[in-house]
């Protein structure tokens, strides 16, 4: 059996119709970009989300750099960021001219509040806690934590579209939260699109500006903006996807719980360890990420190979070792031994939206037979 690490076609097959009726609005109309279509889908997602407003951009990364640059961040200023995450991330923090201080991850991989303390100088002005795998960092220690030393929070939610602490979503805890939209994403576009979300009017006008060169009114350019502008017809695509989110969630969720029921033997015999779920948390399972003995993970993960199974590894590299910072990292270098521990460890298993009790076992069953055999090798 081919278990491929996503399956898009299986999600897309169910809304061809919807998306045949949105491609043709969108053809009819030639509302190429922004326009109506993008309109409608703003207010779909802020109200999805819990935010007064939502900005349509053109990638998730964009989300990042506009919100930061918007708020005034840059040259001489300094942003907490985990080190556990897509080097995206820090790279919207480097492209404002600001430097990324990479802090430390907990146990739920997000960006650990404990250690932010020691990372934290007279040039810190904010915090970008990333929402890892579909599941919130701890938000209200990191809000109690920004208040206290008065930085601005951006909320790096691309991974966490319908994901929630406490009864309250991600995207509404900072000032501003970026969303990608990404194909693999929970709510992916057939291309790329990103969004911010922000109960601030006035950093909403201001965002809609920068994203159109810093233009409200054709040929005026108040302030300095950029050409990042999601169009129509994702934007279309987006809707028709996002009133079946909810679903898709729950059916990853589905996916998630029947794996970790599957998987606890392996766990009680110390041969993985499973996802942990914060207490309160609505964790929408974007990845399902376990953690393998470091001496035979990269053997599991060939292993899984061979027999079908397309797992893959998020993140290989920490961005703090990562070449582009690595070489002339941009901060002073702190120990993170729990984040490097965890690129040696980690192995993410397929997960997508209406995957087959017979997929699901079949990833169980192989998963299981492989860590048995290689935790013989090393005594487990």
């Amino acid at each position: 059996m081919e278990i491929p690490f996503v399956n898009l076609n299986r999600m897309h097959e169910k809304m061809r119709a919807e998306f045949d009726q949105a491609y043709s609005r969108v053809l009819n109309s030639s509302s190429f970009i922004l326009g109506k279509e993008v309109a409608a889908f703003e207010k779909s997602f802020s109200k999805f989300v819990g935010s007064s407003r939502a900005i349509g951009v053109a990638s998730g990364t964009d989300a990042l750099i506009l919100s930061l640059r918007a708020l005034g961040i840059g040259k001489g200023d300094e942003v907490l960021v985990p080190s556990h995450t897509f080097v995206a991330s820090p790279f919207a923090i480097s492209a404002v001219g600001a430097k990324p201080v990479f802090v430390e991850v907990d146990d739920f991989y997000t960006l650990s509040h404990t250690s932010m303390q020691k990372a934290l100088s007279k040039r810190t002005k904010a915090v970008m806690p990333v929402h890892l795998y579909g599941q919130c960092a701890d938000m209200p220690a990191i809000n109690e934590f920004c208040e206290n030393h008065d930085l601005k929070m951006i909320e790096d939610a691309c991974q966490a579209h319908g994901a929630s602490l406490g009864g309250k979503n991600a995207g509404t805890y900072g000032i501003a939260a970026a969303f990608s939209f990404y194909p693999g994403k929970n709510l992916g576009a057939l291309g790329d699109g990103g969004a911010i979300c922000t109960d601030d009017s006035e950093l909403a006008e201001k965002l809609i500006s920068m994203r159109n060169y810093g233009s409200n009114k054709k040929y005026h350019h108040d302030v300095f903006g950029f050409n990042s502008r999601l169009d129509g017809l994702q934007a279309a695509f987006l809707n028709a996807k996002l009133s079946r989110l909810e679903e898709m969630n729950q059916s990853r969720i589905d996916v998630a719980s029947s794996y970790a029921q599957g998987l606890s033997e392996q766990e009680s015999n110390h041969l993985l360890q499973l996802p942990k779920v914060r207490e309160n948390a609505h964790h929408v399972y974007h990845l399902f990420v376990i953690q393998v003995n470091a001496e035979i993970r990269d053997q599991v993960l060939k292993e899984l190979d061979k027999a079908g199974i397309k797992a893959q590894i998020h993140y290989p590299i920490p961005c703090h070792e990562q070449k582009a910072y690595s070489e002339q990292l941009p901060h002073r270098k702190m120990p993170l031994q729990k984040t490097e521990k965890l690129a040696r460890r980690i192995l993410s298993l397929p997960i997508w939206p209406y995957m087959t009790h017979d997929e699901i076992e079949y990833v169980v069953q192989k998963t299981s037979e492989i860590l048995v055999k290689h935790g013989r090798e090393i005594g487990r």
